[in-house]
């Protein structure tokens, strides 16, 4: 009895609280940092998955037979038996519609304030 009313026990139990206290701060601490690694990692795993997903969607799509059928009208100029082409061709010989604009002779016609105008404009 005598020993837990000594001042050596009030001072050791003292030290003991703020020992505890500093250790389950420390444990507090440490735990809010694993948590937040935690997180990134299964938000890491997550992108993963998908691209997985995604990248699984496109083999599958790559073996199916009407990804190899446009592949081949595409590539080797494949038509189905029965089916017709049409190549259209571009006339090279097309008159353009629209001659180049002469700015000065447009200028000289304009009536004086819209002349104006487009000075104060800039042009």
């Amino acid at each position: 009895m005598k020993f837990l009313n000594s001042k050596i026990f009030t001072v050791l139990s003292g030290i003991l609280v703020l020992w505890l206290t500093l250790s389950s701060i420390n444990i507090g601490s440490q735990r809010s940092m694993i948590d937040g690694e935690v997180k990134n990692i299964e938000t890491k795993i997550k992108e993963v998955q998908n691209d997985t997903d995604y990248l699984n969607k496109f083999l599958n799509y790559f073996q199916t037979p009407a990804f190899l059928e446009k592949e081949a009208r595409l590539k080797l100029n494949y038509k189905v038996q029965g089916e017709e082409v049409v190549f259209v061709y571009r006339d090279k010989n097309v008159k353009k519609e629209s001659d180049p604009i002469n700015f000065e002779e447009l200028l000289s016609k304009m009536p004086n304030y819209k002349k104006w105008f487009w000075y104060v404009l800039g042009y």
